[in-house]
């Protein structure tokens, strides 16, 4: 079983089959007695590519609707928006075994790169989007300060900014559409410890919490 997750919008039905793509950026150079040698480089950035069915009607079978039932029109709507935002969001897939088990899970930051939506007749009203996503990974710039010594040398050091304490939640009740990555995120300002917080509250499949239920964080 799949569990498809776009920032705290879990799809309905799971993908037929998730492609993803990690390109090779090395190069070959050819020394001055003729021999190749190959340079090595950082992996390219890893492509996602998948697509969901969006039901038209409430009943489909094997749709799941762990966040209540939406429209398919909600679901177009939130995939706009993370396209057109010009930020990146959050994809997390869950894999469970028939008998329940947890297989491992894929969450990274992506981009939506582009997406199509097909209708056709023999499925009804039912629609099918392709996505294409692109992880994304966080970059900056250094901000650096000059400096002169008592000895009229100039020197460059790096400014490193104040960081800011604040005091942490000990527990979150969870309210409806909340995922335990958003709350992490939120409230522990790292939505990557959702794992950790999980195990701290015995919570056997992270991808299922409910309204009303209390997450600790001591």
């Amino acid at each position: 079983m799949y569990l498809v997750y776009l920032e705290n919008i879990a799809f309905p039905l799971a993908p037929g089959k998730i492609a993803m793509k990690i390109k090779g950026r090395n190069e070959t150079a050819e020394l001055i007695d003729g021999q190749e040698i190959t340079l090595f480089k950082s992996p390219g950035l890893t492509e996602i590519q998948f697509s969901l069915l969006l039901p038209a009607r409430e009943g489909f079978a094997g749709a799941y609707y762990p966040q209540g039932y939406r429209m398919a029109e909600e679901y177009l709507d939130a995939i706009e928006r993370f396209q057109t935002g010009k930020r990146p969001v959050r994809l997390i897939i869950t894999r469970q075994f028939p008998d329940g088990e947890a297989y491992f899970d894929t969450n990274m930051l992506v981009s939506l790169e582009e997406y199509s939506i097909t209708e056709s007749a023999a499925e009804g009203f039912d629609l099918q989007v392709d996505l294409r996503l692109k992880r994304w990974v966080e970059y900056g710039t250094r901000v650096l300060q000059m400096s002169e010594t008592a000895q009229g040398q100039m020197v460059v050091t790096e400014a490193t900014a104040r960081e800011s304490h604040r005091e942490m939640p000990k527990r979150y009740t969870v309210k409806a559409g909340d995922t335990l990555w958003a709350i992490c995120k939120k409230e522990l300002g790292d939505g990557s410890r959702y794992q950790e917080i999980a195990a701290k509250n015995g919570i056997a499949n992270p991808t299922r919490i409910y309204p009303g239920q209390v997450i600790s964080f001591a």
